[in-house]
């Protein structure tokens, strides 16, 4: 079996400090927290049988 080959790029200062790049971080962060609380109470909602049983 072979290795697998994996590069990495690294986000370079100038990059960080742009605004849009900053701006997207912040969208990205928005829709992870979305997500996060979507996913916590999508599976209240399908256990809140158990807690009433």
């Amino acid at each position: 079996m072979s290795s697998g080959y994996h590069t990495s790029w690294k986000v370079p200062p100038e990059h960080r400090e742009d605004p849009a790049y900053r701006a997207a971080g912040r969208r990205m962060d928005f829709a992870q927290a979305v997500y996060d609380r979507r996913s916590r109470s999508a599976g209240a909602a399908r256990n809140s049988h158990v807690a009433s049983a």
